[in-house]
């Protein structure tokens, strides 16, 4: 579905942020991205997003492809209720749908905070709205720099099991910035970590699915996969 080839992106044509980056993920596929701070996994993401263009290689897909992105922080107007928060894309599209707006609050489970403002809104709920924002559009591929990095560990759990239920009900394709290596472990399909601006190690949990939560998370896959991520940031494995 997207394919990166000797990718490689520079600001002025100065310092590498990233070189020949070269990564493949399928459709329907949650992927995460680790490393250090100032490896470029956000801008790998923008470059994903089109919001950057690489300095060097190519980003292609496969058919037509519609990327929807989540930042860290849920930048929400405040002086507009969450119906018109969510409805942006859409009107920036000049195609609005109502009933798109709809299905997007109730995937994130805020159908009757419509007319709410963000003020009156706690963190976690401002997040569900910018992912609501994010979906309003019916995006193919969902992109996630960090959106979680500010909730505490139980809301945060709570957050991780909407993007699944949010990726296989939608049918998206994830791609996530994340600096937890549990998060990775326990979201991902594939988890690439990345250093130097390139990628150096690819883990795939493979989690048996059919499971609770509770049980994916404490089961031996889970506990192998963390593992591995964490061998592989810390360089003991090449």
């Amino acid at each position: 579905m997207l394919n990166l080839l000797n990718v490689g992106f520079s600001y002025d044509n100065t310092v590498d942020i990233l070189s020949d980056l070269c990564l493949s993920v399928e459709e329907g596929e949650v992927v995460a991205l680790l490393g250090p701070s100032g490896c470029g996994k956000s801008t790998l993401l923008r470059l994903i997003s089109g919001l950057l263009e690489p300095s060097t290689g190519s980003i292609s897909y496969d058919g037509k492809c519609d990327t929807a992105f989540v930042f860290q922080e849920p930048s929400l107007m405040p002086w507009a209720t969450v119906e018109r928060n969510v409805k942006l894309p859409l009107k920036l599209k000049n195609n609005i749908d109502n009933q798109q707006v709809v299905d997007a609050l109730e995937a994130v489970e805020l159908a009757g905070f419509e007319k709410r403002f963000p003020e009156a809104l706690s963190g976690g709920q401002k997040m569900r709205v910018s992912i609501a924002r994010a979906l309003v559009a019916q995006p193919d591929i969902l992109l996630l720099d960090e959106p979680f990095a500010a909730l505490d560990e139980i809301l945060r759990f709570q957050m991780n099991n909407l993007i699944l239920n949010l990726q296989v009900k939608n049918k998206l394709t994830v791609l996530f910035v994340t600096h937890s290596i549990y998060e990775a472990a326990y979201l991902a399909d594939k988890v690439f970590i990345m250093k130097d601006g390139m990628i150096s190690g690819e883990v795939t949990p493979q989690l048996d699915r059919s499971l609770k939560p509770d049980e994916q998370r404490t089961s031996i896959e889970f506990m192998n996969a963390a593992k591995q991520i964490a061998e592989l940031l810390a360089g003991e494995v090449v």
